[in-house]
């Protein structure tokens, strides 16, 4: 397969992770992949963290949960991500990305029956930041968390922005 075609057929995994491990050779083939990625003037201002303990796993997913149900209370957020929301499954087939909506909430009447009629609410997103308040980033942040604590392992980048 060439790079073109592997770059089109990417796709983004959501769901639970296998439970399997993951053995040490794939992990030292990603820090070597990290190693050799072109920065400039090779100064590479990045590190890998490899996470691998339960403990810490389970902190890092409780921080998660946190920064997900905090994010709801940001009008840029609601914004930037109303953008990326599919009412239905025509649109989302039609676009090819983003998010449909209904696989993330269960929509109150009338747009259980025709999500399309919430366009008018997503054009306004960034007003609805009262949203956070109320919580309503839990139920993706509880899944997302549980997805990071369940994890075989963790790679974290860490990018440092006085390298140049």
């Amino acid at each position: 397969m060439d790079l073109l075609t592997a770059i089109h057929q990417r796709r983004s995994h959501r769901g639970d992770f296998e439970s399997k491990p993951i053995c040490q050779e794939h992990l030292d083939q990603l820090i070597e992949a990290a190693r050799w990625a072109p920065s400039p003037f090779n100064v590479q201002p990045w590190k890998l963290l490899i996470v691998a303990d339960p403990e810490s796993k389970s902190v890092i997913a409780d921080l998660t949960q946190s920064a997900i149900i905090e994010q709801f209370k940001d009008a840029r957020f609601l914004d930037d991500n109303s953008r990326w929301i599919r009412l239905s499954e025509e649109e989302w087939m039609d676009e090819k990305d983003g998010i449909l909506l209904s696989d993330h909430l269960e929509l109150p009447s009338p747009f259980d029956r025709d999500p399309t009629k919430a366009k008018s609410i997503l054009k306004n997103a960034r007003f609805l930041s009262f949203l956070g308040y109320i919580k309503a980033g839990k139920i993706p942040a509880k899944e997302i968390s549980a997805q990071v604590r369940n994890s075989p392992v963790l790679i974290l980048i860490v990018m440092d922005h006085q390298r140049r």
